[in-house]
């Protein structure tokens, strides 16, 4: 689990009433009491929701499945699928990844989505192998926001998956088709 960008920037807020309320006392304002109740007031209330928050974040009852092709071509860019749906009575917020292999360069992730409950999404993203062999997926990873959006948190779904990559034989296919119907007219 991780601060959100949310928590950060109002831990920011809070350093800087604590840059206030120390300027207070050194010069020692008039309201400098007031500003140091303001400081440990909103720490009070940050760290409160901070825990309720935490607290409260739990693994979501999600499901994900990746649609991969079981032979992919060396050099050729393809589609992956990945179909998540939300089983929360709740909206979720999250951003989805894939962990391909590092011979395979990705394009399109990750994405941020909102899945209302019971709906789900369909992400396409873009891979292109670098080199021959097998191509082992790890499961899909959403990291989920929390209810007021104040920590992050991993989790992982599906099944991990594995796809064969071969040499490109496409042109191959392609080039003896077209000699093949050349050859049949010189035959006659």
């Amino acid at each position: 689990m991780k601060p959100s960008r949310l928590l950060l920037q109002l831990l920011l807020l809070w350093l800087l009433l604590g840059l206030l309320a120390a300027a207070a006392t050194v010069f020692e304002w008039p309201l400098a009491y007031e500003v140091k109740l303001i400081f440990w007031c909103w720490f009070a209330l940050l760290a409160l929701l901070a825990l309720l928050d935490g607290y409260a974040l739990r693994r979501p009852r999600l499901e994900a499945t990746r649609s991969l092709e079981p032979h992919l071509a060396l050099g050729v860019r393809q589609r992956v699928g990945i179909k998540v749906t939300n089983h929360e009575p709740h909206r979720l917020q999250l951003w989805l990844t894939d962990f391909p292999p590092a011979h395979l360069h990705l394009e399109g992730l990750p994405i941020k989505l909102e899945i209302d409950p019971g709906a789900f999404a369909e992400v396409r993203y873009s891979i292109t192998p670098q080199r021959r062999g097998l191509a082992e997926f790890e499961q899909v990873c959403c990291r989920v926001t929390s209810a007021w959006g104040l920590w992050e948190k991993n989790f992982y779904f599906g099944e991990a998956g594995r796809s064969k990559i071969y040499p490109n034989y496409k042109p191959l296919f392609r080039s003896s088709f077209v000699g093949s119907d050349q050859l049949y007219t010189d035959l006659g």
